[in-house]
């Protein structure tokens, strides 16, 4: 996508102590970071970020300041830093990342990067859950009466 008063220049990922990494373990909480610059003055940005399936569809993603809210104005020639944190407990495989700038204002959308950065999750030994992602709370119960 073009630029149109915005740039992001790099998404990374970090663990929790800060090493760069894009191996991950699943159910670990991890720091996404989106660096830029702001080309022009913009009004009402905000920003968002997401992770998609090698397929294209979008499994999770995350916006800030929240729906329907905006930072109200940003200089040109501003640079900016975001982190959006996560604990991932998607299924193993490879992930792509990406993320765009937008305002409420034309141009809407600022710069849209889809495939910035890949990651790749291990499994865990005896996994239970299946699918893209593990919404389980706790482990299974289970009761059972032999006859």
């Amino acid at each position: 996508y073009p630029t149109q008063g915005a740039e992001i220049s790099e998404i990374l990922i970090q663990d929790l102590t800060g090493k760069r990494v894009n191996v991950l373990v699943r159910g670990g909480e991890y720091i996404f970071v989106v660096k830029g610059k702001f080309l022009e003055q913009c009004r009402a940005v905000h920003f968002g970020i997401h992770i998609r399936l090698t397929s294209g569809v979008g499994v999770t993603g995350q916006r800030y300041p929240g729906s329907g809210r905006s930072i109200n104005e940003v200089s040109a020639n501003s640079h900016f830093e975001i982190t959006f944190k996560f604990r991932l407990s998607l299924a193993p495989g490879s992930y792509f990342v990406g993320g765009g700038i937008w305002s409420d204002f034309e141009p809407e959308c600022l710069h849209r990067v889809l495939d910035k950065a890949m990651i790749k999750i291990l499994p865990v030994a005896h996994d239970e859950a299946f699918g893209y992602f593990d919404a389980s709370s706790r482990g299974a119960e289970l009761i059972l009466e032999q006859g």
